[in-house]
């Protein structure tokens, strides 16, 4: 991952630079007979958001700042195609990008569709909130290194263009709320979707992070809007269950026939940390988790990053042998994962293993360091991490108990809970 994450662009989830000949690699179609060559891979040349992302997530805990730089700045310089695209495609203003972009920030053809006038990809047609998940990720790099140079010239601008999209792109209801429609439930809803959980869950945790900024980052402007935009924001979508149980749902209205494996619903969880180990009526999403169609151990499926938020150890520990017993073999080198979706080596799973693990440490929210939320007893570690606030943490916790533990600086050992 290092060697391909200082470029001018992304690393690619499928393959990286270390691609594997198609002739051992293919998945999907079998493409032995038809002499590609060493740099195909499956799912084209396109940046998948869904996959992408979690290449980069697991360098914030690693302190691998200088490997985001690119990332961020590759989307950043997109900033003024998506937003003339959301003004062709949608008559809207701010920036909106799609699932798959090509290192122009523009849809393939294939996605767009030839002789078409409107994006026409079925599964990722009308999914909204990329651009709020970009949005964490840089407030989290802001939270980790407390550069504010950042946070002026490249978070605030890009949060502040984001929700200028929703507001623009979509009408209010006779409430005066928000109502996001036509609309997925990612990949897997597509009928009939009105306020998505993504896109619900996105907006209300965008903008509250954004009025917890120091005030000295904020225009007077950028306080009134959002506090009046989070007055638009539907409640979050929930359900009953049979038994009564307040459960968070897909969306506020949708067809409940699924195309694919995701969980929308969970979304209030990850990324977007609305619940958490430490917040209030936790259960609603807990029950959500046991109840998901299709909780995938491999490739891009959060299923582990949903656990260990929750604080189920036994459960995000069931994501880590799953991942490293069955996808962590057939190659030379270690590290390298296969996969039953994408392609040879697989960057996005082996990411979103190392992202599970880190969680399962530590987890962050404000002032407060959280460690140990979801690590299995029976576990040896010795662990290095970096957690919020410029703050490094090395211990080594063996037979139960927590026998080292440094905190620098030191004065973040009182936030410390375990």
């Amino acid at each position: 991952m290092a060697c391909q994450m200082r470029n001018e662009f992304p690393a690619r989830f499928q393959g990286g630079i270390f691609n594997v000949d198609p002739k051992y690699a293919y998945y999907g179609p079998d493409v032995r007979q038809k002499n590609y060559s060493a740099d195909y891979r499956f799912y084209g040349v396109n940046y998948w958001w869904q996959n992408v992302r979690f290449l980069y997530l697991p360098q914030f805990a690693q302190g691998n700042f200088d490997m985001m730089k690119p990332f961020f700045d590759f989307y950043i310089k997109q900033a003024k195609t998506f937003e003339a695209r959301s003004n062709k495609y949608y008559g809207a203003s701010g920036i909106y990008m799609q699932e798959c972009i090509s290192t122009f920030g523009l849809p393939g053809m294939g996605d767009f569709g030839l002789e078409s006038d409107v994006y026409s990809e079925e599964y990722t047609k009308d999914i909204w909130q990329q651009c709020l998940e970009m949005s964490v990720m840089m407030l989290d790099y802001y939270h980790y290194t407390g550069d504010e140079a950042f946070l002026k010239t490249k978070a605030l601008p890009w949060a502040r263009k984001a929700l200028q999209f929703y507001n623009t792109r979509f009408k209010k209801d006779e409430q005066g709320k928000l109502h996001i429609f036509p609309s997925h439930g990612l990949e897997t809803y597509w009928t009939d979707v009105v306020n998505d959980m993504p896109s619900i869950a996105g907006l209300h945790y965008v903008l509250e992070e954004l009025l917890k900024l120091p005030q000295s980052t904020l225009t007077p402007e950028d306080k009134q809007n959002w506090t009046t935009m989070l007055s638009t924001i539907p409640d979050l979508p929930k359900k009953k269950d049979s038994l009564g149980n307040v459960v968070v749902d897909n969306a506020a209205f949708y067809n409940p026939q699924r195309t694919n494996y995701e969980a929308p619903d969970l979304y209030c969880l990850f990324p977007f940390r609305i619940y958490g180990i430490h917040k209030p009526n936790i259960k609603e999403v807990e029950r959500a988790y046991f109840n998901m169609p299709n909780p995938g151990r491999v490739c891009w499926y959060q299923t582990g990053i949903f656990a260990a938020r929750l604080g189920l150890a036994t459960e995000a520990a069931k994501d880590i042998k799953a991942r490293s017993s069955a996808y962590l073999k057939g190659f030379r080198f270690k590290g390298y994962m296969d996969s039953p979706h994408d392609w040879k080596p697989d960057y996005d799973g082996v990411g979103n293993m190392m992202n599970t693990l880190q969680e399962m440490l530590v987890q962050c929210d404000g002032d407060k360091i959280y460690m140990l939320p979801a690590w299995p007893k029976d576990w040896d570690v010795n662990f290095k991490i970096h957690a919020f606030k410029k703050t490094v943490i090395e211990g080594t916790y063996k037979n139960g108990k927590m026998e080292l533990l440094k905190v620098m600086p030191e004065s973040r050992r009182k936030d410390l809970i375990f």
